[in-house]
């Protein structure tokens, strides 16, 4: 895309906003792996899958449009992550969809107490 003639300072500002413009309607995505090494397969796959549908990869997972939280719950530190991490990327990010996965979406306990912060 060219750029309208401007003074160089309004250039580089409408060059700042169009690039802020399309990352933020860009299909990003950024997953967080907690636990075991089938978890991190699997994400693995999860994020094969998505760059297939046209998702790309962010490492701030504060600006991601989709954030995959990947869960296990044999030990209890990290189901504690969990419950710090992903009220603040909603909090940051409320635009987030976010996407819990793994072993602790099968406790009522844990679906409960994030049902205000995880989409699905």
């Amino acid at each position: 895309m060219r750029l309208p003639r401007l003074p160089a300072g309004r250039q580089v500002a409408l060059a700042t906003g169009l690039l802020a413009m399309t990352f933020y309607f860009m299909k990003t995505y950024h997953i967080i792996t907690i636990g075991c090494q089938m978890n991190l397969s699997d994400s693995e796959r999860m994020a094969s899958k998505l760059e297939q549908s046209g998702y790309k990869k962010t490492d701030d997972k504060y600006a991601a449009r989709l954030v995959i939280v990947n869960t296990c719950g044999v030990r209890q530190s990290a189901e504690n992550r969990i419950y710090g991490l992903i009220p603040r990327i909603k909090k940051e990010n409320s635009e987030a969809r976010i996407i819990l996965t793994g072993c602790l979406t099968e406790r009522k306990d844990v679906k409960r107490r994030l049902k205000d912060y995880v989409d699905v």
